[in-house]
């Protein structure tokens, strides 16, 4: 369940990329507080994850060996594509901009925002630290953002008002607690052909799509 939180996330913080950045910023992630069944499973559970930026456009991508999970998004079409390769299938998942206002608006009624004093630098940058809980799923977000890189919209937590990009953050659920941190920011020029979304991918099924949207 946590991944398909962090995906919908993602979907959503991604679409609200619009800036002068160009470049490659890699996460490392860890894992906490792991229920009794979900021990020697971390071998299964992704270990890095890699943004790819340039102006307007995104690219998102995570690999385990499960499969390959890319996002990408436009903001100034307003648009996100999940694609999912795994278990023997290829499938796609299409956010339209109305698609992404009806689920946000819907989560971002949950959400407690909370502005914390607390400051640390990763990967060279200063960041400030929020919270956003969410009460009734009893779900908890922490994240480091920092205002040296281009600021950042994550839609669906206007509240949060957030002026720059995410560092770290950290999720938290009853099932386990999910930290992931900026192991390297490379600015670079970012080919065009890295953010087109390639074909052979067919649509995602009902039943995929219900546990992506409703997370």
């Amino acid at each position: 369940m946590i991944i398909s939180i962090i995906l919908f996330f993602l979907a959503s913080f991604l679409n609200g990329v619009a800036q002068d950045f160009e470049g490659i910023i890699v996460y490392k992630i860890s894992y906490a507080d792991l229920p009794s069944e979900m021990k020697g499973s971390e071998e299964m559970m992704p270990k890095t994850q890699t943004f790819y930026i340039k102006k307007e456009k995104a690219k998102f991508e995570m690999v385990t060996p499960m499969g390959t999970t890319i996002i990408f998004s436009d903001s100034k079409l307003k648009t996100s594509t999940v694609l999912m390769n795994t278990m023997g299938g290829k499938y796609k998942l299409s956010f339209s901009a109305e698609d992404l206002d009806d689920i946000e608006s819907d989560k971002s009624s949950k959400y407690q925002i909370n502005c914390l004093d607390e400051e640390k630098t990763i990967a060279g940058y200063l960041c400030k630290k929020v919270e956003v809980l969410s009460p009734g799923l009893n779900r908890t977000l922490e994240i480091y953002y920092t205002e040296e890189i281009q600021p950042m919209n994550i839609k669906g937590l206007e509240g949060l008002n957030i002026k720059g990009m995410p560092m770290e953050y950290l999720i938290k659920t009853e099932e386990m607690s999910m930290t992931v941190i900026v192991d390297k920011v490379e600015q670079k020029s970012i080919d065009d052909d890295v953010f087109i979304i390639p074909e052979g991918y067919q649509e995602m099924p009902e039943s995929m799509k219900s546990m992506m949207k409703n997370r």
